[in-house]
């Protein structure tokens, strides 16, 4: 599993998970999906005010959605940890 905000890490994570080849291969895919150059799927957005009322409308229509992304988190943190564990 890989988090768009920690994408250096996912990217680290998949390498060595997959065996996605040596260094040379690591640091390629780091320029390719890290690397501020090749920022393609990023975009900025302004944060919102948790208890605005914008936030609670959105927290309403996508509530499970953010669940879904919460747990995403704490399984992406398990996951680092299982991962150091099997090194």
């Amino acid at each position: 599993m890989g988090l768009m905000d920690r994408m250096e890490e996912s990217i680290v994570r998949f390498h060595y998970y997959f065996g996605f080849g040596n260094e040379n291969a690591l640091q390629c895919s780091k320029e390719r999906f890290v690397s501020k150059e090749s920022a393609r799927n990023r975009h900025e957005h302004p944060q919102l005010d948790r208890s605005s009322s914008t936030w609670k409308i959105l927290e309403k229509k996508n509530g499970l959605d953010l669940m879904l992304f919460e747990h995403a988190q704490q399984m992406f943190e398990e996951q680092g940890k299982w991962l150091k564990r099997e090194k």
